[in-house]
């Protein structure tokens, strides 16, 4: 079976170039809830390619990028060479290698559902400050829109990896899902949403799909027949001025005491 650190092996660079970013009013949002300042440590989790760290990179002096997956940390490396603020750690959520008590927040996107989640929980004890905070955050599909349950349905029959967007992590409404509330227990959750729809040309629109962790690889069975079901549901639903509209929001967990 493949390891959770092994499943964006060879998708690192559509990773890069297609996932979405953030709504400003998050980055915001979170610097003002949680009384950040320029001078405060943040550890981003996961950090991938470097979409979340770039953006925190511009408001903190600190920003460890810790990262498992060999072909996210050779892109982290090239675009944070040089700067100052960014710290690329080679390790997993669930081991940091951070020191006690070393930063004043942690921030996880896009990513936790990979994560042992109690593993997870007993590292950001050890790695936070006293009185800092974790915030788990994610770009979400609206799974009620036709064109998206149609993605779906090409996924399930091109992908058979594909266990449901965000690795089957089921968001609906405010209600936060279970393996959360676990994680931010004994304190209660809550959760706060962004909108960041986005207007997509066809070229960006499957390049987002390919960047997912079950999409088959060039040289991979059903590459060809998954990009053609991409493809069409863009030519149904595309607006005719060659972009279509993908319907989506930005969620944000953290405890209430933040």
């Amino acid at each position: 079976m493949m390891k959770n650190t092994d499943r964006f092996s060879g998708h690192a660079k559509a990773y890069d170039q297609f996932r979405p970013n953030y709504p400003t009013q998050m980055y915001d949002f979170l610097k003002e809830t949680f009384n950040l300042t320029s001078n405060s440590t943040i550890a981003d989790v996961g950090a991938g390619t470097g979409i979340v760290t770039t953006e925190l990179a511009k408001r903190f002096k600190t920003v460890y990028a810790v990262e498992p997956n060999t072909d996210m940390k050779s892109i982290l490396a090239e675009r944070f060479k040089g700067n100052p603020h960014v710290q690329i750690v080679n390790a997993t959520a669930e081991n940091t290698m951070l020191a006690n008590h070393s930063v004043n927040f942690v921030i996880v996107a896009q990513a936790f559902h990979w994560f042992d989640g109690q593993a997870f929980k007993s590292e950001c004890s050890r790695i936070l400050k006293t009185g800092g905070h974790t915030i788990l955050l994610w770009n979400i599909r609206d799974t009620k829109n036709l064109m998206i349950k149609e993605l779906g349905d090409v996924c399930r029959k091109c992908c058979p990896s594909f266990s449901g967007f965000s690795n089957g992590m089921s968001f609906s409404g405010d209600s936060i899902p279970e393996n959360i509330q676990e994680f931010f227990a004994p304190k209660e959750t809550s959760v706060k949403q962004f909108s960041n729809c986005l207007t997509l040309d066809k070229n960006t629109f499957i390049g987002r799909q390919l960047s997912a962790s079950y999409a088959p690889l060039p040289d991979q069975k059903n590459y060809h027949e998954f990009v053609d079901g991409l493809s069409k549901i863009f030519d149904v639903y595309q607006s005719g001025n060659g972009t279509i509209i993908m319907p989506y929001h930005t969620v944000c967990f953290m405890t209430v005491s933040a």
